[in-house]
């Protein structure tokens, strides 16, 4: 094997790889002329550059298309009952998926080759079209769609599916470390709630530009890391800003600086379950855990949920401790 190695992260690399490509195809094209060079073997390429789930062919690096030669696509099946082959960017480590795949009796696998693909003209000059148009060849012949997603896209994706799936905790403190950066205080904030429920109640959903016209901040704290990544902590899987975790975050977040509880009454508005704005149970745990109340006690999980009124009166006959 004589591989091409090539690092993600550098351009330099990704240009010389592109240029051993290409070198290396010069030397099969003039070995098959009858030049008296040492020919190259067949070159194997995986153009998306990356695993998927098989649901779809990603957009594919133009690497393997910048000499301009023909190609033969090869398509790969895996028609097996248990998918033990799997590893995207997010799900099963590799380790989990070797595992199982270790405990199947067998693995099937099915390998294609397909015709080879002549370049016309236009895709000699334009590698992009080239490998497009390759990718739909194989797409059709897997029976599966061709979706414009990048390597970068699935980065971006797995970044945004992490930290979402930070505890409200994480979030809960960088939304402190925020509102400190911004010069945001609590009496501000409590002029200004009004307003995020009213808007949160005709747009729910606002684009990343969106969020930050709302915080009033300037465009080089939008571009931010702290705001960048607190953006993607409440984002939606569509990649726009959910307000009602905003708020959420922001009542609690009131609650701390003041080591005052009616602001939850916003929280019961927000998230209530009827016409008594009632929490269920797991979010009043989420609640009393994040405002560090202590010695809760069961009586307040016998309802599946809990009003507003409820929830103070508890507070207050059961004289519990806000830290």
């Amino acid at each position: 094997m004589q591989p091409v190695f090539v690092s993600r992260a550098s351009e330099s690399s990704r240009t010389d790889s592109v240029n051993e490509i290409k070198r290396r195809v010069a030397g099969m094209t003039a070995a098959a002329s009858g030049e008296n060079r040492r020919p190259w073997q067949q070159i194997a390429l995986f153009p998306e550059g990356t695993t998927t789930n098989r649901k779809c062919l990603i957009s594919f690096k133009t690497g393997a298309f910048q000499p301009g030669v023909p190609v033969q696509p090869v398509v790969v099946r895996w028609p097996n009952y248990f998918d033990c082959v799997t590893w995207a960017f997010v799900g099963p480590s590799i380790w989990k998926l070797l595992w199982l795949q270790l405990c199947q009796f067998h693995t099937f696998l099915e390998i294609e080759y397909l015709p080879i693909y002549e370049p016309n003209d236009e895709e000699k000059s334009n590698p992009a079209l080239y490998a497009n148009n390759v990718r739909h060849v194989m797409a059709s012949a897997l029976k599966i769609p061709a979706m414009d997603f990048s390597y970068r896209d699935g980065l971006e994706f797995q970044e945004r599916y992490t930290l979402a799936r930070q505890p409200p905790s994480d979030k809960l403190k960088l939304l402190n470390t925020i509102h400190d950066e911004i010069g945001m205080k609590v009496e501000m904030m409590e002029d200004w709630l009004p307003m995020l429920l009213k808007r949160y109640r005709s747009t729910p959903l606002v684009s990343q530009e969106e969020f930050c016209d709302l915080l009033d901040v300037s465009q080089e704290y939008a571009n931010s890391r702290n705001l960048q990544s607190f953006s993607k902590m409440i984002y939606t899987p569509q990649g726009e800003v959910d307000l009602k975790q905003y708020i959420y975050l922001s009542c609690l977040w009131c609650c701390q600086q003041s080591k005052k509880l009616h602001y939850l009454r916003h929280v019961f508005q927000l998230c209530g379950h009827d016409d008594l704005n009632a929490l269920p149970e797991g979010i009043v745990r989420e609640v009393l855990l994040l405002l560090n109340i202590k010695q809760s006690p069961e009586c307040f999980f016998k309802l599946n949920f809990i009003s507003f009124d409820y929830f103070l009166q508890k507070l207050q006959t059961e004289k519990l401790v806000y830290l």
